[in-house]
């Protein structure tokens, strides 16, 4: 059987990989979207263009890049 040696040298960087390829899904499950992301702009709760701002800036906290 032939030995097989390998050097990896983790200061060497190829290439970058955009943050835009990573991100997070939400559904149409239960109130995930309607009542629980959007409310709607004329909702009591505090929103901006009826998305809700606490949702908001829990995702600005959590640095997503991308929200689908």
């Amino acid at each position: 059987m032939k030995k097989i040696s390998m050097v990896i040298n983790a200061d060497d960087r190829l290439g970058h990989i955009s943050p835009e390829i990573y991100g997070h899904f939400s559904e149409h499950l239960g109130r995930c979207i309607y009542n629980g992301i959007y409310v709607g702009e004329n909702s009591p709760i505090p929103n901006t263009d009826g998305i809700r701002n606490d949702i908001i800036e829990a995702l600005r906290n959590i640095k997503t890049p991308v929200f689908r």
